[in-house]
């Protein structure tokens, strides 16, 4: 989001040195995803859900 100008920073609120879809999917202690990307991109009720849970700054 740092790119966009949506974040001054392109660290991830856990600390992590970059914050990507990747990471708060797969490796973010703050919240992954264990269904993997492929199920976010599905967009199923259990996605969105994580989605909405979510307390970081996508």
């Amino acid at each position: 989001m740092s790119k966009w100008g949506h974040k001054d920073s392109p660290t991830c609120d856990c600390g992590h040195d970059n914050q990507t879809i990747h990471h708060i999917v797969d490796d973010c202690p703050k919240g992954r995803f264990n269904r993997g990307i492929e199920r976010v991109h599905a967009a199923n009720n259990e996605a969105l859900e994580w989605i909405r849970e979510r307390d970081i700054a996508l």
